[in-house]
């Protein structure tokens, strides 16, 4: 019925007879690229005079504050049948928001709740990872191997088992080592050559009888029996572009090495054809998909110590061969937006909440494109029964191009999407990003700020590290797989100053868990500055949802003090007393002499 006009489909006789029903949700109408088409459901009512409509209005899966989230934003359509979701259970917690450094610190942020959510009672079942593109999906999954956590993803594959991915992999593993025959006959053909499985028959044939490599026989195609002219041709060619690739990636970049390959291949540019001609979503997915590798790649080049190829193709090893999941092991659902429809969840985390991003770019420049994108949110929300969460990054790696016209990979600022600036003030509680032109202020500026103290203690940029994100200022860990999440601790010990065993345990207000979760006298819209400060509250990141509600009233903490407060030092291994989490032991010391901090 969303494909065709109603009367087509259904001719004159049931309407003459008035034994008609249907049933549609203009709101939740998101397929317009499988040729659905909103507007039947909007012109039944004309098409079908006498009909009556029945608003169904109750909503029997989401708290009310989630369903006022999701009328607020969809309210802002102008095709739609208006009505307004109300619920017959409680109202509900607010919907926690947070804006995250960049992607990886989302995905922590993310896992570091599930953390804190499964401690106290949910299953990894109860949660769903939603997110507007699949390439999105990669940024979640490493971190959640890296912290040995399940997920499954539903409607989709995982990241470095897409074809795509393996596509350019295995040109990868082929440059590495020119002998890997399984690599070889995987992107032979890939884009497509004209090689036939005859031709490809005797090329390995050749290898094996001459003990040599496939790209050497490549080499020698035009000495191959019953191999000639172009096809001996495009095999040379072939095997002196993989020769010189191998060459290059011993003096440049991962990230530039796969930018040469895709050029050269035009690999990406088949990708864009396909999705031209089809015209699909998970046509134009594949081509993102590839995308990320590189920030894959640039992320490596950051963090390893030997970032060379070798290095790069052993990580990706140890986090594809992680990652899978254990027959009848809890695990946490991923999914696209488009996947999750008609499902439901306890816990529902939306990521990737920027401009460009969602709504997605190529929705921007079309006023019924950004309404299909409206209603995806709309059908993401609600797909929450008890809590949602909301989040995006400042910055996020996306594809630019240079003053040459080269394309690579850079992480730039980011505009939070226009759906959280419709959600009305109130619902939400969190990090959120400042107003637009504070923001760009800041982003002119680029200056580390909110060092600590301020309402809100949202994460600083400082230090090139995670400073007050999750209690510290380590840096990411460099190993896939290696070392459970990052060296902070989120939800526990917090990366505190604790005292020795049997005194006051003094702990980090800035931490997450510790003296400043989400509602405590130190949180945002918590009513508390750091305790101790005399000074004003340094400019936060982190700003009301409500532009017109004050900043909360600075109050005295019951243990400030007028000097620092002074501690044994600790050692790994030594026992100590935490204010808020008890009796534990030192497990990371961080720092130096009076800046030391404690895992």
């Amino acid at each position: 019925l969303l494909a065709e006009p109603a009367e087509e489909v259904l001719g004159q006789d049931p309407w003459m007879e008035r034994t008609l029903m249907v049933v549609g949700d203009v709101d939740q109408s998101i397929y317009s690229w499988r040729k659905a088409d909103y507007k039947i459901m909007l012109s039944f009512q004309s098409d079908f005079k006498p009909a009556r409509l029945i608003k169904l209005e109750e909503n029997y899966r989401s708290t009310q504050t989630i369903l006022d989230v999701a009328n607020s934003i969809i309210s802002n359509n102008s095709e739609r049948i208006d009505k307004v979701l109300r619920c017959n259970r409680d109202k509900g917690g607010k919907v926690q928001c947070f804006e995250a450094q960049d992607e990886i610190d989302e995905a922590y942020y993310i896992v570091e709740e599930l953390k804190r959510l499964t401690a106290r009672g949910r299953t990894l079942k109860d949660c769903v990872l939603l997110y507007r593109t699949n390439a999105q999906s990669r940024a979640l999954e490493e971190v959640l191997v890296r912290n040995h956590i399940q997920y499954t993803i539903v409607g989709g594959t995982r990241f470095y088992e897409r074809q795509e991915i393996k596509d350019v992999l295995g040109y990868l593993k082929l440059i590495y080592n020119p002998a890997d025959g399984q690599s070889f006959n995987r992107v032979i053909n890939v884009p497509r050559r004209g090689l036939g499985k005859t031709t490809l028959d005797r090329v390995n044939q050749y290898a094996i009888e001459s003990g040599i490599s496939p790209i050497q026989a490549c080499l020698e195609a035009e000495t191959i029996r019953d191999i000639a002219g172009k096809t001996g041709k495009s095999l040379k060619e072939f095997g002196e572009m993989v020769n010189r690739w191998h060459m290059l990636s011993k003096s440049i970049p991962v990230s530039q090495l796969l930018d040469t390959l895709l050029k050269e291949t035009k690999y990406i540019d088949k990708l864009q054809e396909d999705a031209n001609s089809s015209k699909d979503e998970l046509a134009l997915g594949r081509i993102e998909n590839v995308r990320e590798l590189i920030a894959v790649a640039q992320e490596f080049e950051k963090s390893a110590d030997e970032p060379d190829l070798d290095s790069f193709l052993t990580r990706i090893s140890l986090v594809s061969d992680l990652d899978a999941v254990r027959e009848g092991e809890d695990s946490v659902t991923l999914m696209t937006l488009h996947a999750a429809k008609g499902l439901e969840f306890p816990v529902v985390f939306l990521s990737g909440l920027e401009e460009g991003l969602f709504p997605h770019m190529r929705s921007l420049d079309s006023e019924t494109a950004m309404e299909e994108e409206r209603r995806l949110m709309y059908v993401g929300v609600t797909r929450a029964e008890d809590s949602l969460y909301l989040t995006l990054a400042r910055k996020r790696m996306i594809l630019g191009r240079g003053p040459a016209g080269g394309s690579g990979f850079t992480s730039n600022y980011t505009v939070p999407s226009r759906f959280l600036r419709e959600i009305t003030p109130g619902l939400l509680a969190g990090y959120y990003p400042p107003p637009a032109g504070e923001r760009r202020q800041e982003i002119e500026q680029d200056d580390p700020f909110v060092q600590g103290g301020g309402w809100g203690q949202a994460p600083s940029r400082g230090g090139g590290g995670y400073q007050n994100n999750y209690g510290g200022g380590n840096s990411r860990p460099n190993n896939y797989g290696g070392g459970n999440s990052r060296p902070t601790n989120y939800g526990s010990s917090g990366n505190s100053r604790p005292t020795n065993y049997g005194s006051s345990g003094n702990s980090r207000p800035n931490n997450y868990g510790g003296g400043g979760s989400y509602g405590s006298s130190n949180s945002y819209g918590g009513g508390a500055n750091r305790s101790g400060s005399s000074q004003p509250p340094a400019k936060p990141r982190a700003m009301r949802m409500d532009p017109n509600a004050a900043p909360p009233a600075r109050t005295q903490h019951s243990q400030e003090v007028s000097a620092p407060v002074s501690f044994e030092r600790l050692a790994v291994g030594d026992k100590v007393q935490h204010a808020k989490f008890g009796i534990g032991t030192v497990v990371q010391v961080i720092g130096e002499q009076d800046k030391e901090l404690y895992n």
